[in-house]
């Protein structure tokens, strides 16, 4: 593209963007505008010509873009793309990144497979639990997160990384979201077998046990009843993939909750799982979940995890808003594992 031309794609971007993100209007055309505005500040980049006197405006207009297309499929996978070139280590042509579709989900996403610093590595992203949804019927809820991420569901997926029940993750976050709502969610791939080939004879009751005792004591739903979010891995290790946690005021267990933990399935959400606790005594679970908190080292993990998710938050603070309160959660869980005798 010559020089002389940038001008031009320059207002072509400006009349795109503003199209694209005024108020009202018909959405799909919105979203198409939206969509020419991103290539041509593709363009624009490219050539260097987003800076100095057009930075700021350029930089307004990719917020408002940004939060109009936080569910886009393409608007993800530049985010993605961008933010692991950012972690490359070595020349930029050693970097390379392709998506392909999720089977399955209600989360906005992609299965991404990058070369990253010499290794390869594939990841699952996905929208936070808040966010864009794939199964909705509304335009609105299809290409924009409704609500604030929710703080307790990054802790949580930053404590099965550090734990070692899920898979490395990562958080990108576009450069710039008028909402601050958009966050992606990028955990690695662990190889494991889905519950949901298992059986109560082949399945390892040790990790079965071990996921029922997170599920409940962190308030977790998604896991139980979808055989497709947990299982265990080769080594008979507790997987867990994927989640909801619940939007609550107050999550420490009552003495009534913690009771029915021990003394049986406690109306357990997996017919797996209760198969399986029914024939385990509560002497043998309780030294398999002494033991795993022991080996996780649990009480320190929970603290790193959780200055983590203090530190990530404060660095962007810019560029996201959080809903939920991370101080409250920590301490009711561990007044849980406490009235547990566990930690």
């Amino acid at each position: 593209m010559a020089n002389e031309d940038l001008p031009r794609v320059w207002e072509q971007f400006l009349d795109a963007a503003k199209n694209g993100t005024k108020k009202g209007g018909i959405r799909i055309y919105k979203v198409a505008m939206c969509k020419a505005a991103v290539k041509l500040s593709d363009k624009l980049i490219e050539h260097g010509y987003c800076g100095g006197d057009r930075y700021d405006l350029w930089k307004e207009y990719i917020g408002k873009i940004c939060a109009t297309l936080e569910g886009d499929d393409e608007v993800i996978q530049r985010i993605v793309r961008e933010y692991f070139l950012g972690l490359h280590s070595g020349d930029v042509s050693e970097f390379s990144i392709k998506f392909t579709d999720k089977d399955e989900g209600t989360s906005i996403g992609r299965i991404c497979d990058v070369k990253l610093s010499g290794k390869d590595r594939r990841f699952y992203i996905k929208c936070h639990q808040r966010g864009s949804r794939s199964s909705s019927i509304s335009m609105a809820n299809r290409y924009n997160n409704v609500n604030p991420p929710f703080i307790q569901e990054i802790f949580v997926y930053k404590l099965f990384d550090k734990i070692k029940v899920g898979g490395e993750v990562y958080f990108p976050l576009p450069i710039s979201s008028d909402t601050k709502k958009a966050l992606y969610i990028a955990t690695e791939e662990i190889k494991f077998i889905l519950a949901k080939n298992l059986t109560p004879e082949t399945a390892n009751a040790d990790a079965m046990i071990l996921v029922n005792f997170l599920q409940y004591v962190l308030c977790l739903e998604d896991i139980g009843t979808n055989g497709g979010n947990y299982g265990q891995s080769d080594e008979g290790k507790p997987v867990i993939v994927d989640f909801w946690v619940v939007p609550k005021y107050d999550y420490v267990l009552s003495d009534v909750q913690i009771r029915d933990f021990w003394e049986g399935p406690h109306n357990c959400n997996s017919r797996l799982i209760s198969d399986i606790l029914r024939n385990v005594a509560k002497e043998k679970r309780e030294e398999v979940i002494r033991g795993a908190i022991e080996e996780w080292k649990l009480a320190s993990r929970i603290d790193e995890a959780k200055s983590f998710v203090e530190e990530f938050v404060t660095k962007n603070g810019e560029k996201l808003e959080i809903s939920g309160d991370l101080n409250r959660y920590v301490r009711d869980i561990k007044s849980s594992l406490d009235k547990m005798f566990l930690i």
